[in-house]
Formats: C-alpha cells, sequence, structure tokens
C-alpha cells in the first residue's frame, strides 16, 4: 500500500475546520475528539508563548474562555507538509473575531497532526498572534 498523500492533506485539512467549526459553535466534546490526550495548545503573544497540555485541559480552557462568547474562526491558505507518513505540519493563516468586544485578530496557526489509527489528530495546535483590534 503506498502513501496516499492528497487523501492525507484533505483529511488534515478537515481536522482543522472541524477545529474552528466547533469552537465557534461551542460543540466541546467534537473539540475533544481532534487533539491527542498528550497535545499542547501554544499561543504565542509578543514573542512569548502561553503553553495548554493535554486535551482535556485544552477543552477546559477553551470552553471556559469562550462558552458565551460569539466567535468566528478563519484558517486559510492552508500548507501541509509531511515529516512521515503518519506525521504532518500544516500552516494556515488565522482570522478571528470576538462577537462580545468587537475585537479581531490576525496571525498563524502552525501545527502538528499525527495519525492515530487511522485519524488524522492535533498533537500540538500554535497561534501565533501578529495583532488585535
Amino acid at each position: 500500500m503506498t502513501f496516499d498523500e492528497r487523501g492525507a492533506v484533505a483529511a488534515i485539512e478537515h481536522v482543522k475546520s472541524r477545529y474552528c467549526h466547533a469552537v465557534d459553535r461551542k460543540r466541546w466534546d467534537d473539540l475533544g475528539r481532534l487533539f491527542t490526550p498528550d497535545a499542547e495548545l501554544h499561543k504565542v503573544v509578543d514573542g512569548v508563548a502561553h503553553i495548554t497540555r493535554t486535551r482535556d485541559t485544552i477543552v477546559r480552557t477553551i470552553s471556559t474562555n469562550l462558552a458565551t462568547v460569539p466567535t468566528l474562526h478563519y484558517a486559510t491558505n492552508g500548507l501541509v507538509t509531511f515529516a512521515s507518513p503518519d506525521v504532518a505540519d500544516g500552516s494556515w493563516c488565522a482570522l478571528y473575531m470576538n462577537g462580545a468586544n468587537g475585537s479581531t485578530g490576525h496571525g498563524w496557526y502552525d501545527d502538528r497532526f499525527v495519525l492515530v489509527d487511522g485519524t488524522w489528530l492535533l498533537a500540538r495546535l500554535t497561534l501565533t498572534i501578529n495583532f488585535m483590534r
């Protein structure tokens, strides 16, 4: 069996879309299914990384912070590269809006995906914020 790069890219892009939908629609169980148990979330602001570790803590943190906040997350212009047939890195332009205070943010998502039992999952999600308004 050969490595299906196109199929893997499509599956990884789908995971990223599901991430944005889960956060914005407040589907916390769906969000949790996108991460490995030992996943990390890195939020980089002004060059300083704030790291949240483990799937459960990531979901708890995001759900607590955004439970009542109307948001829209966009991940565009995706590029996926493979370190191996079961490890990939993805990079997307990030745009996110907070309906509670009218702020918008722009930056980059740089993620690490791993193939676990035939399913691509986020092992590390990094959001680098370039600017917020």
